[in-house]
C-alpha cells in the first residue's frame, strides 16, 4: 500500500526551482532516508508535501484537511529552540494536540519518552537540558502524536553516537510496527544501516530512489557529493564510510 506520494511537485524561490519535479511513492511501513548535500532542497520538499509552503504538483497529503492532516503526518522541523521552561511531559503531550487533548498523564506520551529513552525525565525542565537532550524531547512530542506518518528533517543532528543509534532503531522500529517514517539525514552510514530506501536529491531533483545499496553507488556518491567512499555489507549488516573528497 502507498502512503506517502508526491507527482511533479516544484517549490519556486523567485523563478529559480528549490524543488524540481519531484515524483516519489513511499509504501506504508517503509523507512526512507532524504538524502544529499546542503541546498539539495530536502527540508523544503518535505514542507511542501506538508503544505507549509506553496507548490505545485500534487501529494497525497495536500488532498486532505489541516485537521485531518495532522491526524496523518506527524512533523519534526530542523529548528528545535524550546522557548518555555515547561517539564518535559508537558511538552511531549503537546503531540497529542491533534487529538484534542494534552494530558501528560496520556498514555501515548509515556511510551513516547519510553521510545526516546526518556523515563526519568517527566518532571525535568525542558529549557534545562542539554541540546541533545531536548532534541530527544522532541522527537518523542513527534512520536507521541501517533500518526501514520513520521516526518523528521535532521533528527539526529547534534546527538551523541549511543543516541543517534538508539533514534535510528525506534525508527526502524515504527516502520516495522506499518509507520511510515520519511527523514532527512546526512550521515549516510547511518542512513544505509537503518533505512529501508534512499531517495537522494541534487539541485532540487530527485536522482534516485530505492535500496542503500541501488542508491549508494561510487559514481553517485561522485557526482552528487565529489567524495570518494567503502561501501561493504558484512555480517553486521551495511557499512558505508565516506573516505575522501575528490579533487
Amino acid at each position: 500500500m502507498t502512503q506517502l506520494t508526491t507527482q511533479n511537485i516544484s517549490v519556486l524561490r523567485g523563478t529559480c526551482p528549490v524543488v524540481d519535479h519531484v515524483t516519489l511513492s513511499i509504501a506504508q511501513g517503509d523507512f526512507v532516508g532524504l538524502i544529499g548535500p546542503n541546498g539539495a532542497g530536502k527540508t523544503t520538499l518535505m514542507r511542501a508535501m506538508l503544505g507549509l509552503i506553496p507548490s505545485t504538483g500534487t501529494a497525497s497529503l495536500l488532498e486532505t484537511t489541516l485537521a485531518e492532516r495532522a491526524k496523518l503526518a506527524a512533523w519534526m522541523p530542523q529548528n528545535r529552540e524550546i522557548a518555555w521552561p515547561v517539564r518535559v511531559d508537558e511538552l511531549v503531550a503537546l503531540g497529542r494536540t491533534a487529538h484534542g487533548k494534552t494530558d501528560a498523564n496520556d498514555p501515548a506520551v509515556g511510551r513516547a519518552l519510553t521510545q526516546m529513552g526518556l523515563d526519568n525525565f517527566h518532571a525535568r525542565i525542558a529549557t534545562q537540558l542539554s541540546g541533545g537532550e531536548q532534541a530527544r524531547v522532541l522527537i518523542a512530542r513527534a512520536i507521541a502524536q501517533e500518526t501514520p506518518i513520521l516526518m523528521a528533517d535532521e533528527p539526529i543532528a547534534g546527538l551523541d553516537p549511543a543516541s543517534q543509534l538508539a533514534t535510528m532503531t525506534v525508527f526502524r522500529d515504527l516502520a516495522k510496527s506499518g509507520r511510515t517514517v520519511l527523514a532527512s539525514l546526512h550521515d549516510l552510514g547511518l542512513a544505509a544501516r537503518y533505512c529501508d530506501k534512499l531517495a537522494l536529491m541534487d539541485r532540487g531533483k530527485l536522482i534516485a530512489f530505492g535500496t542503500p545499496q541501488d542508491v549508494l553507488t561510487a559514481q553517485r556518491m561522485k557526482d552528487t557529493f565529489n567524495i570518494r567512499a567503502y561501501y561493504e555489507t558484512g555480517p553486521d549488516g551495511p557499512i558505508f564510510q565516506p573516505l575522501e573528497v575528490l579533487s
